[in-house]
């Protein structure tokens, strides 16, 4: 019992650390708008007609409303990186009938996605790879809806996951469990022999 007690915290270690890679961690502060508001991002640009609405939403209770006429609107959102250290960006982007409308997405300044007159869609994902170069990276979003909305919601940056030939599979996990629990019967027959 006692050798378990210590072969176990090491597994869950490894299968801890193992989930942690693969689903990372989100830097993006209320990336589904789940408060309801704006907090953590910062509006600028044309702020009429953007709000957080309840209606037609991805995933929870909210998502970003952005209908600015006119001119775009932005949000944006300063994260904490490490300089040179590639990310994965990904949001969903809802868009009805209205036209014109134009929606950007930039990371570290860097346009990553735009596109203009967007026809009606529903929510779709959107993944793009931005890379860091100092401690503090800038995620932007650029929008404009004359006659109607767009919709942003689940907006996500996360170091991307270990590929999967480093990530390991059940049956090594399985493999790795057995041969722990094998070294712990070894350790305690030899213990008891000993005593």
């Amino acid at each position: 019992m006692k050798i378990l007690k210590m072969v176990l915290p090491v597994l869950v270690l490894f299968l801890g650390t193992s989930a942690a890679f693969a689903e990372g961690v989100n830097l993006v502060n209320n990336g589904g708008f789940e408060t309801g508001n704006f907090t953590g991002w910062t509006q600028g640009g044309n702020r009429i007609a953007t709000t957080v609405s309840d209606s037609t939403v991805n995933t929870g209770s909210f998502a970003a409303a952005l209908g600015p006429v006119g001119s775009d609107g932005n949000l944006s959102q300063t994260l904490n990186t490490v300089a040179g250290q590639a990310y994965t960006i990904t949001f969903y982007l809802f868009s009805g009938t209205g036209i014109p409308n134009d929606f950007s997405m930039l990371f570290n300044n860097e346009v990553l996605f735009t596109q203009t007159n967007i026809p009606y869609q529903p929510y779709t994902l959107y993944t793009f790879t931005g890379l860091a170069t100092t401690s503090w990276t800038t995620l932007e979003f650029e929008f404009r809806d004359d006659p109607s909305y767009l919709r942003l919601d689940d907006v996500k940056v996360v170091v991307p996951s270990v590929s999967s030939s480093s990530t390991p599979e059940p049956s090594s996990i399985i493999l790795l469990g057995s041969g722990l629990l094998g070294l712990g019967g070894m350790l305690r027959r030899k213990f008891a022999l000993s005593a």
